[in-house]
């Protein structure tokens, strides 16, 4: 017997497929392991996953502090900063700070060193008030060379992993996420 998790796209609600003939799968009416008090998962997932997935992200971080010790380019807590800067030059330190999750004291701390490696610099926007970032041309091959580490990183992440758990696995975190934040659902 072979059992599909998957999400229902219209209510972001786990469904399980058991199949005891090949190519026809039907929905089971109460899988066990969602019940739990109206607990979409049992305890015990719960408890794992939730201690999966910061040790998942230490390792990640690990792995990519050892690339860029290797290769000799910034740690990759300056990772995200400068891939954000990429995609949209011009953001402020506050913006940025949003975006990947960390006080505005301590982006402060990240972009003045990035400032000191020639790798950002900070320009006056139209609000004299706000700081712009913007990278530098040194700082060109470097972000190619950070998006080679990722790509690797999740190369090995992935690997023997189904595109399809792994769809699931996305979309089941992004509704995790917005279920703990609050927000509206968004795309994954």
């Amino acid at each position: 017997m072979n059992a599909k998790i998957s999400i229902d796209s219209k209510t972001t609600e786990l469904v399980v497929m058991e199949s005891r003939v090949p190519g026809r799968a039907i929905p089971q009416k109460r899988p066990r392991f969602l019940e739990n008090h109206g607990s979409p998962m049992s305890a015990d997932i719960l408890t794992n996953l939730t201690s999966l997935i910061p040790d998942i992200a230490r390792i990640l971080r690990a792995q990519a502090d050892q690339m860029a010790r290797r290769r000799g380019i910034v740690r990759s807590m300056y990772w995200p900063i400068l891939m954000r800067l990429k995609r949209s030059p011009g953001l402020s330190q506050n913006e940025v700070a949003a975006m990947i999750g960390v006080a505005p004291m301590t982006i402060t701390r990240l972009v003045d060193r990035l400032e000191a490696l020639g790798l950002v610099r900070c320009c006056r926007g139209e609000d004299r008030r706000i700081w712009r970032l913007r990278l530098t041309r040194e700082a060109a091959s470097l972000v190619q060379e950070i998006a080679r580490c990722r790509a690797g990183l999740h190369y090995r992440m992935a690997l023997g992993i189904d595109p399809s758990i792994l769809d699931t696995a996305h979309i089941a975190l992004c509704k995790m996420r917005d279920n703990l934040s609050g927000s509206r659902p968004r795309r994954p």
